[in-house]
């Protein structure tokens, strides 16, 4: 009975957090950040682990790797969210018509 009740409280928010518009700051920009390089992030951090894992210099230094690997997976998920959704995503803009728009 738990589980479908939150569920539904949290679906009934949805209007609410859509609607909520919150100033420019320091914590919206790194939250705003995250937020678009999450799907990135997503794909790429269990490559960044899996690299790591089988280099032998990280082996020995696992209190440094911990940290380095959430770095190296910010770093390079930044880097293809600028590098190439970016681009691509302008371009869908750009060229793409109306009717391929979905609107809420």
């Amino acid at each position: 009975f738990y589980f479908p009740v939150v569920s539904l409280a949290f679906g009934l928010m949805l209007p609410v957090f859509d609607a909520w518009r919150v100033k420019p700051s320091l914590v919206t920009w790194p939250v705003t950040q995250i937020a678009l390089i999450s799907y990135s992030l997503y794909l790429f951090h269990t490559i960044v682990i899996i690299a790591m894992a089988y280099n032998p210099w990280w082996r020995w230094r696992l209190e440094k790797g911990y940290f380095m690997a959430w770095f190296l997976s910010f770093l390079v998920s930044a880097a293809i969210y600028y590098l190439f959704e970016r681009p691509i995503t302008h371009l869908r803009d750009r060229f793409g018509g109306k009717a391929d728009r979905v609107s809420v």
